[in-house]
């Protein structure tokens, strides 16, 4: 199982679930040496590995490693993420929110493909909420190149989108390995639901 910005938050919670009911948990990180502290006291079988979805290079470099290593991927939890930040831009100039929230685990769910497609009925997690409701996607600038940066407005963007990674896994993914869920996770509580045919959260 992978669990992205599983060393800091609900993450963390994530991984100590898991891992207590005896999962093998890779948790990839940007800043791997604060990802062995914040887990540190967790008991499992916790691997750390290092990755920054906000480069394309990195995101491809580790699912290479780990679909190289033959394992099947039985739950990936796309639960990292940043929030109302100030413009910033990743990858070849990304606005931060949309590069790292959704495109870099775009990239990542895809190039893990392999790994998903060798387990009996794999899942892909994405954390949204429901700040979705707030706004839509402007599919004209989504990196606010011609339109005007507002924090608070980028981030219902990207929730929308997270939710929209469902749709996309249900579409990328084989019979075998085609159980897609989204979860809202926003103010404390968590509402889970199927999202197998539906590209929006709510």
């Amino acid at each position: 199982m992978i669990v992205t910005g599983g060393y800091s938050g609900i993450g963390i919670e994530e991984v100590r679930a898991l891992a207590g009911v005896g999962a093998k948990v890779t948790v990839p990180a940007r800043r791997p040496d604060a990802a062995k502290q914040a887990l540190g006291a967790v008991d499992g079988d916790i691997e750390i590995a290092t990755m920054d979805l906000g480069d394309l290079a990195s995101v491809r470099k580790f699912a290479t490693d780990y679909v190289s290593t033959d394992r099947q991927l039985d739950i990936l939890i796309n639960n990292a993420g940043i929030m109302a930040c100030p413009l910033a831009r990743v990858g070849p100039g990304w606005e931060s929110q949309f590069g790292i929230n959704h495109l870099g685990h775009m990239a990542l769910a895809v190039s893990l493909l392999p790994a998903l497609q060798k387990a009996e009925t794999s899942r892909v997690v994405a954390l949204s909420s429901t700040a979705h409701i707030r706004g839509d996607v402007n599919w004209d600038d989504p990196n606010y190149e011609t339109t005007e940066y507002e924090k608070w407005n980028a981030n219902p963007r990207m929730r929308c989108l997270r939710s929209a990674q469902t749709r996309v896994g249900t579409n990328m993914a084989s019979p075998r390995s085609a159980c897609i869920l989204a979860v809202s996770s926003h103010r404390c509580s968590a509402i889970l639901r199927s999202k197998r045919c539906r590209p929006w959260g709510g």
